[in-house]
Parts: C-alpha cells; sequence; structure tokens
C-alpha cells in the first residue's frame, strides 16, 4: 500500500519538530515537490516504514541536546512541542507518551513507542542531526521489567556456553 505525502511529511514534521525547527521541516518538505527524485526516495522509505495493525512496538527515550541555534528556534515560536510532534508520530503508527524538558540541564526528553522497524527507528535517529539545532541527539531503547527479565534468562544460558566464553572472565 503506497504511503501518503502526509505520512513522510509527518516523519519530516515529527523529527525535526522534536529537534526545534518546524521551519526546517518545512523548507525540505517543499523541496521534495521541486525535485521528484528524493521525494521518491522518501517515499520509498516510508513505504518501508508503514506499520502493520499486528507489529511489535518498541519504547525509546530520544535526549535533545540543544545548542543556541536550537534555542533561538524554540523561544522564537513558543509552542507545545508534545502537541506539534504527537500527529507526526501517530501517522507512522507510533505513540508520544511524553515530552519534558530538563530545567537544570536544558535538554528535551522525549518517550515515544514506534513500530519495530529498523529502518524508520534509525531515521528518527538521523533526521534531528540534519538541522544544526543540536549539540546532540541520543536514542535509548527502553524496555520493560519483563522484558529485562527475559534477557537475563537468556544471559544465564548463554553464559553456560564455554564456546562463547573462551576469552571473557565468569561472573
Amino acid at each position: 500500500m503506497p504511503i501518503s505525502r502526509k505520512v513522510i511529511t509527518s516523519l519530516v514534521l515529527a523529527a525535526s519538530t522534536i529537534a526545534g525547527s518546524s521551519f526546517y521541516a518545512q523548507a525540505h518538505v517543499g523541496a521534495d515537490e521541486k525535485d521528484k527524485a528524493p521525494k521518491a526516495k522518501t517515499e520509498q522509505v516510508a513505504k518501508k516504514a508503514a506499520p502493520e495493525a499486528t507489529e511489535r512496538k518498541r519504547y525509546f527515550m530520544f535526549i535533545s541536546d540543544y545548542n543556541s541555534q536550537g534555542w533561538d528556534a524554540i523561544m522564537a515560536a513558543p509552542s507545545d512541542r508534545f502537541a506539534d510532534s504527537k500527529a507526526g508520530v501517530e501517522a507512522l503508527g507510533g505513540r508520544m507518551l511524553s515530552y519534558y524538558f530538563g530545567l537544570t540541564d536544558n535538554k528535551g526528553y522525549v518517550l515515544m513507542e514506534i513500530p519495530d522497524n529498523p529502518e524508520l527507528i534509525k531515521a528518527l535517529h538521523l533526521m534531528p542531526l540534519a538541522n544544526g539545532n543540536l549539540n546532540s541527539w541520543t536514542s535509548i531503547e527502553l524496555m520493560s521489567a519483563a522484558d529485562m527479565q527475559g534477557a537475563m534468562e537468556m544471559g544465564n544460558v548463554l553464559r553456560g556456553k564455554p564456546e562463547l566464553n573462551k576469552n571473557s572472565k565468569q561472573y
């Protein structure tokens, strides 16, 4: 099923709004109309990112460390960043869980539930880096306590395999 222009726009807007510049997103969406080759490539990537109805979701915390240019962009157009980002994330099959700013570290903290799609996850990590408004952008995958328990149980199984542990200390 082809992905609509709205979904492509949503991906660009969600990532760039989180990074502090909706102006960046609007400029790049407009550029797609002028040049059909990037538009075709963008649609191809967005098509792969389209969520399936039964697809597993993954949870991420994105941490944005704004530079002075980013803070200038945010301050020039004050808005509810959660509301601004929510529609774009939902169009990608995800869900905005929270959007906070750290009072003393001046960073943005975004929690999202997104489809288990490696290309979409990579795109959400890379897109905000290109607008020049951030010193850094960190993606942290979160897991539930139950998922961590399963990972620890599998870790114990793997620790018991001598062929995997020849060159490492036993814990």
